[in-house]
């Protein structure tokens, strides 16, 4: 799988679920099943993530 800049690293999108105290594996299963709660934590993990690499 090709690596892009913009990819969040495993290491903080697991951190970030810890954090939450989100179960990854039923975390994972929803995500992939489109379930609506997961994609909605994603987007805003990914958005957070991003404006935190984006600081200059």
């Amino acid at each position: 799988m090709e690596k892009h800049e913009y990819d969040m690293p495993p290491k903080v999108f697991y951190g970030i679920l810890n954090a939450l105290d989100i179960d990854i594996g039923k975390f994972a299963t929803n995500l992939f099943n489109d379930e609506p709660k997961a994609v909605m934590i994603y987007v805003k993990m990914y958005i957070l993530y991003r404006k935190s690499q984006n600081k200059e």
